[in-house]
């Protein structure tokens, strides 16, 4: 049996649409009732009729910070896809992501060596990464060294991934792959899915920094591909391409026929957007959406590669315009859906 954790989320969602299609009997974690509906969207992104969705997947309530919870959620677990996390770049989440991140991955770890699951594969992140100095790019080997304007986000997604190499040495067959910033259809006002929204709604501005991305369908595949492999106990960046911040917005206002951004957002302007939002933030009670953290991070130009595992199990992945092309004919359509 394969069991989905963090199975309301955006990765969990898709990775839902690809077991359904595969066939496999399916345990979908979820933790509240709210979160149940955040899936209704996703089996038409694939083309899945609702009640196909429907059959294939049990549906079980689970608190992954509870121990008995999460051990018994796992009974006849076979692979278990950890799809859990909470991203924040807002320090006041500090406690909450050492929380799910940290202690929640080692409660998953300990309930998969528990009840002797075949193996776990751990979604960690790019940001547990470390980062390099030159245009040298980012491996799987890249040390992580702490420094002082590492993210809350980034340093729970690293002690996370401690946990399951802990597991590793306990005796639990796991897998870990860093995605970097995943792309695809899902709730277009959260996640990088409001990247769509934020252009379409007139974005001006576009930053210099560059990451890597890579299609959710990609990261889906690969984690199943992964899983039903022999291969164990290795860890694996999942990225499809390098791409700057200007590009991206410029490819997804081509995409929904929106004008492209055309300011650039230099040091200066992105160091007055976020004190600007931080003192939103404090007048009004508002969530922070722009952080310091988040300023410096777009000015960043980090490469990836995924070579590690292209020569591991000759994975291909789709191109960048595919991509957001995808994302893009979806979010035209959404209100279909």
């Amino acid at each position: 049996m394969n069991v989905v954790i963090g199975a309301t989320g955006f990765l969990g969602s898709h990775l839902l649409c690809h077991l359904v299609q595969s066939g496999d009997k399916i345990r979908a974690l979820y933790h509240n009732e709210q979160s149940l509906a955040k899936t209704e969207p996703f089996p038409a992104y694939y083309n899945l009729p609702h009640q196909t969705f429907a059959e294939k997947i049990e549906w079980y309530k689970v608190d992954i910070l509870d121990i008995e919870s999460i051990t018994s959620a796992l009974q006849g677990a076979d692979i278990v896809y950890n799809c859990s996390g909470y991203v924040s770049f807002n320090k006041t989440d500090k406690d909450k992501m050492i929380a799910v991140n940290v202690k929640g991955t080692a409660n998953i770890v300990n309930a998969c060596l528990e009840n002797n699951c075949k193996k776990l594969i751990h979604v960690s992140s790019i940001a547990a990464l470390g980062e390099t100095n030159t245009s040298d790019p980012i491996t799987e080997e890249t040390p992580w060294l702490r420094s002082a304007t590492d993210s809350w986000y980034s340093i729970t997604k690293f002690y996370a991934e401690t946990e399951v190499w802990r597991g590793i040495a306990e005796g639990l067959s796991s897998i870990i792959v860093n995605p970097s910033v995943i792309l695809g259809p899902g709730n277009w006002n959260e996640g990088s899915p409001k990247l769509f929204q934020t252009v379409d709604n007139g974005l001006r501005y576009y930053t210099k920094g560059i990451v890597g991305y890579v299609d959710v369908r990609d990261v889906c595949s690969a984690m199943i591909l992964l899983a039903q492999s022999s291969i164990e106990n290795e860890k694996f960046i999942l990225s499809g391409s390098n791409q700057s911040y200007e590009a991206l917005f410029q490819t997804i206002a081509k995409a929904i026929g929106k004008p492209l951004p055309n300011r650039n957002a230099g040091l200066y302007i992105l160091a007055l957007a976020w004190r600007l939002d931080k003192l939103r933030s404090l007048l009004f009670g508002k969530e922070q959406i722009i952080t310091q953290n988040t300023a410096r991070t777009a000015l960043k130009k980090n490469w990836y590669t995924s070579q590690k595992l292209q020569t591991t199990i000759s994975f291909q992945y789709r191109s960048f315009q595919e991509t957001i092309q995808f994302a893009a004919n979806c979010f035209l359509s959404r209100e279909k859906h």
